[in-house]
């Protein structure tokens, strides 16, 4: 083969090789990028989200204090007007007192529940779960207080084991809100993703025959 020749192969051989080599490692390199962006992505995304889960919580137990004042307040107002005797305009006006206080509370009452239906979206199932079995306990405290004001305004025989019902789980209301913020700050911790990518699908051939 002549000398001229020869080298013109390789020379192009060789051009051809190194293009290769470079477009690999083009390839290689956007490929690189493109998972650092990815990954970008991804962990701002999970910050937003872990940032919308505090505020969801924050939000929660702000309404769920709001609420406990408010059922303090109701509870004092009821009792105020247990003490008056019956049928005088001082009882009257206790009792009015009690009904103000009583709707203030049911207020407080249905903010908290929305406060808790609104977490349920920026939440895990399991933490949704937790928090509405906490909610479901606020909610109980506020419907034993109900009761032994019902049965109050009525002269009901009942009403002094309401009331101990009422202030017994009243009393143990702030252990379930410490073992909800314990939760809260668990589940904050583990940085789950509320809406996790799905796994592609890897469909498989069966055989035939």
């Amino acid at each position: 083969m002549d000398p001229t020749i020869k080298g013109a192969i390789i020379g192009a051989v060789a051009t051809a090789v190194g293009a290769a080599i470079a477009w690999l490692g083009a390839r290689s390199q956007a490929k690189a990028a493109l998972e650092a962006v990815r990954i970008q992505a991804r962990t701002q995304r999970m910050d937003g989200l872990w940032q919308m889960r505090r505020a969801a919580y924050g939000d929660l137990l702000d309404s769920v204090e709001t609420l406990r004042s408010k059922i303090g307040a109701a509870a004092v107002a009821v009792g105020d007007a247990r003490r008056h005797p019956a049928h005088t305009s001082t009882e009257g006006q206790a009792r009015d007192v009690a009904r103000a206080a009583r709707e203030e509370m049911l207020s407080a009452l249905a903010s908290m529940r929305h406060k808790c239906t609104v977490l349920g979206l920026s939440v895990t199932p399991l933490e949704a779960g937790t928090a509405e079995s906490f909610g479901s306990v606020v909610t109980g405290v506020v419907h034993d207080l109900i009761a032994w004001d019902d049965a109050t305004e009525t002269l009901d025989g009942d009403r002094d084991e309401l009331r101990r019902i009422f202030f017994a789980r009243m009393e143990a209301l702030p252990h379930s809100v410490d073992h909800f913020i314990d939760m809260t700050r668990g589940y904050l911790q583990t940085l789950q993703d509320v809406a996790p990518e799905r796994p592609r699908r890897l469909w498989q051939r069966r055989s035939v025959g």
